[in-house]
């Protein structure tokens, strides 16, 4: 598949999911559930989507830089004046071809090499305080030297600098002006000699009035430059062929002029055509018929300008370029004394680390020091690694600025220049959004299967106690069908009562099945309220009496009359009927059930059903509430069980926030203890009539400032995803000292998501002393662990609600709305 094919989202992603049949095989879905299959595929398809975005990237980074750097080169090596680069130490770095013609050197000779070794001792004064004054002004300099070149011969040169991006290295252009030194020796010994010389100079020459700035002489050299007449050019001044917004700084030059200074630099001339043309001067004051003047040297640089456009406008396409890929860049430059400094940082580099390229710049050690203390140490021994052994590096892990972590992905690859510094050319790239994918697939994985062993379990239940009922009824109706005309009527009331009693049971067992079903996708609604308990009680085991009666099992009922509870009418009814029909199936022929209740303190009350059966063993208490084990058994006459009635009374009792616990021993009984609230409990107000309209509870949610106080960071970073999309700012502590300290700093937060278990300060105590400082503050207690003792703790220190991992947000959400209806 070629780059172009690449670029098509179309294609890209057919290659990507072509990329992950082959890596994982055809995924079995026969047990699973098709839109869940269906999310982790999709995710992982994104994933391997955007790794080959990025190698695309990457690639693209890569020929740009080689394209830049091979341009540069070209225009460098082929410009018409000599160019030095020139080290802070006057060592020749680099050369172009007139460079070597000039000093008649190979490059190999050159490179290197000390400027000063070819100037001439007269002129080594001067070439020294102009590579001085280059780098401690940081501006243009200008001088004139000898240098000596093939067979000793000597060269008058001018040279030209100034400093380079890099501050250590400076561009020198170097211009023969052997020719105009010969003319102003002629011209002084010889006024003819110095006419002559002047007119035929090879480069333009002419002579101004430092007053008046006309032009007093001119040479043909400069007629030709420029297209002018003797007699046109005379007629003019200096302000004529210069560009009008040249003037200005003009005018301040020869000012300074007229005080023997002499400028240079590159000025825009215009000739007579019209045409504009860059071109570098130098000057000296003469005395031309008892007048001040100055006498002008040009050098066309017009050429020289174009490349240096061209140099530049490839350098701003190329930093265009690195500004827009969405991974950062940067040019890392090492010493082998152990220093580092960056050369260049990307914007999006800069953003990434969350702090400007100017300190970036200026401190390459903030990027270190920004590093998680848990990541430092391995990237520290990859660092030193690349360093010393001269290795491209290649890390992942996380960094810390400002309290946020974003997980980081930097690699680069070390060149190594001739002076045994280091340059390491890198890229940045943020995978926060990577690692989160990553934990939602392990965190969609883990509810996948958890969801398909219920299900499993759900299934066997069915098949293995349904069997043996419909086994039953079908032999029964298979007798009927084949035996009817020789039974008698005392028979067929018999088959027909065995068959009603097998409907029953199977019918039974269907309810029951259907309850757990429900329970499980939380379709049963849950609306409590104030009843008096021995009402329900009544009505709970009404249907009972009969099962009972047939047993000669003897009830009775130990309720004050006033004891009030606060509970789901129909779920309550579940739970008591199940307790109570449970300890008729397995007490004995003529046993007692006795259903007592009492107020245990002012918010609750227990509720016990102690029966006279066959009691149970431990093994059998340790597995009577766990749906993965087994655990139903016959009556005493036979009764069938399914084993769920039991874990569905314990699901409701933890609805209430209640809890229900068994003490039994074999042949001396069982009794069962539900204990429930008998007042409205502060959890439990989400359910009472609403105080705030649902828009209003809607929009405060939606304007709300949450802490999440969480230790673990892939739980907090899932958690935090699902908060962000409905409220206004999310805040995280990682320890329970941290989450005080922020709800003392931070007045303004209204909910506290709190884990139980965290370090320093666990979560039970960290919720009593916030409630202490901001009693009214709303506190959802979050836990792995879904015991009810960890409820009924969490609920005793003062917390509104309770919510289990792994947190949907769908239920968050209604939990956080109905605890606002309530305010």
């Amino acid at each position: 598949m070629n780059d172009a094919d690449n670029s098509d989202p179309t294609m890209l992603r057919h290659k990507a999911e072509e990329l992950l049949i082959h890596k994982f095989g055809k995924s079995d879905s026969q047990h699973s559930d098709p839109e869940i299959i269906h999310l982790i595929q999709e995710l992982e398809v994104q994933r391997i989507e955007f790794e080959m975005q990025q190698k695309e990237l990457l690639l693209a980074k890569q020929q740009l830089a080689t394209i830049a750097t091979q341009k540069y080169n070209e225009l460098y090596d082929f410009v018409t004046v000599a160019l030095f680069t020139v080290s802070i130490k006057g060592k020749i770095i680099d050369t172009n071809q007139c460079g070597l013609q000039m000093i008649d050197k190979d490059r190999d000779q050159i490179k290197n090499s000390q400027f000063d070794t070819y100037i001439t001792d007269d002129t080594l004064t001067v070439f020294k305080l102009f590579l001085d004054t280059i780098f401690s002004n940081k501006n243009k300099a200008t001088c004139e030297v000898s240098i000596v070149a093939k067979d000793n011969l000597l060269v008058n040169v001018l040279l030209n600098g100034i400093v380079m991006e890099h501050d250590d290295e400076c561009l020198i252009t170097a211009v023969d002006i052997t020719p105009r030194k010969q003319v102003e020796a002629v011209l002084s010994e010889n006024g003819e000699k110095y006419r002559y010389m002047f007119d035929n100079n090879p480069q333009p020459m002419f002579i101004y009035d430092l007053s008046t700035l006309a032009f007093l002489e001119v040479n043909q050299a400069a007629l030709v430059h420029y297209g002018f007449s003797r007699e046109e050019f005379l007629s003019l001044t200096l302000k004529d062929i210069h560009c009008s917004e040249d003037i200005p700084l003009l005018l301040k030059d020869i000012e300074l002029a007229k005080n023997e200074y002499n400028p240079g630099g590159a000025w825009r001339n215009i000739k007579k055509n019209g045409d504009i043309v860059f071109v570098e001067i130098v000057s000296h004051s003469v005395i031309s018929n008892g007048r001040q003047a100055r006498h002008v040297l040009l050098n066309d640089i017009t050429e020289r300008k174009k490349t240096e456009d061209r140099l530049h406008k490839s350098k701003l396409q190329f930093d265009r370029l690195v500004t827009k890929i969405p991974v950062g860049v940067y040019i890392l430059h090492s010493k082998p004394n152990g220093t580092i400094k960056l050369d260049f940082v990307s914007s999006r580099a800069a953003e990434i680390f969350n702090l400007s390229i100017e300190n970036l710049l200026l401190d390459a050690t903030l990027i270190p020091q920004s590093i998680h203390p848990e990541d430092k140490c391995e990237f520290e021994k990859l660092n030193q690694e690349g360093i010393y052994l001269k290795r491209p590096f290649d890390w992942k892990g996380r960094i810390l600025m400002n309290g946020e972590i974003k997980w980081l992905h930097i690699m680069s690859s070390p060149e190594l220049q001739e002076d045994g510094d280091i340059l390491w050319h890198g890229l940045v790239i943020d995978i926060s959004e990577d690692v989160k994918a990553e934990a939602e697939i392990i965190f969609k994985n883990e509810e996948l299967q958890k969801i398909v062993a219920e299900k499993d379990k759900f299934f066997s239940i069915i098949s293995h106690d349904l069997r043996s009922p419909f086994n039953s009824f079908l032999g029964l109706t298979q007798i009927m069908a084949d035996e009817l005309p020789s039974l008698t009527m005392e028979e067929i009331q018999k088959y027909a009562v065995t068959m009603r009693n097998s409907a029953a049971n199977l019918m039974r067992l269907l309810e029951n099945f259907l309850e757990w079903a429900r329970i499980q996708q939380g379709l049963i609604p849950f609306n409590p309220l104030t009843f008096q308990l021995i009402s329900i009680v009544n009505e709970s085991i009404e249907m009972i009496h009969d099962a009972a009666s047939k047993k000669g099992i003897r009830i009775v009922y130990d309720i004050p009359y006033e004891l009030e509870v606060y509970a789901d009418n129909n779920m309550l009814q579940t739970i008591i009927r199940n307790i109570v029909s449970n300890a008729v199936k397995f007490t004995p022929n003529a046993g007692r059930i006795s259903i007592a209740a009492k107020k245990v303190n002012n918010d609750s009350i227990e509720i016990s059903v102690r029966d006279t059966g066959i009691g149970m063993n431990q093994e059998m208490l340790k597995s009577l509430f766990c749906i993965d084990i087994c655990s139903s058994r016959k009556g005493t006459e036979g009764e069938s069980s399914t084993g769920l009635g039991l874990i569905i009374c314990k699901d409701f009792a933890e609805k209430h926030l209640g809890k229900l616990q068994v003490e039994s021993e074999v042949n001396k009984g069982s009794t069962f203890c539900l204990t429930l609230p008998c007042k409205v409990h502060p959890v439990l107000k989400e359910h009472a009539p609403n105080f705030v309209s649902d828009e209003e509870a809607e929009e405060r949610m939606l304007n709300m400032k949450i802490l999440i106080a969480e230790d673990d960071e892939i739980s907090g970073m899932l958690i935090t995803m699902v908060v962000k999309r409905f409220c206004k700012a999310v805040l995280n502590a990682k320890t329970g000292l941290q989450a005080i300290e922020m709800c003392r700093s931070n007045p303004d937060i209204d909910l506290v998501l709190m884990d139980l278990q965290m370090p320093e300060m666990d979560g039970y105590e960290a919720m009593k002393k916030i409630l202490e400082m901001k009693p009214e503050m709303y506190i959802i207690a979050q836990t792995a662990f879904a015991f009810s003792e960890d409820k009924e703790k969490a609920l005793q220190s003062g917390c509104n609600d309770f919510i289990t991992k792994p947190i949907k947000e769908d239920n968050l959400k209604q939990k956080i709305l109905n605890l606002l209806k309530t305010r």
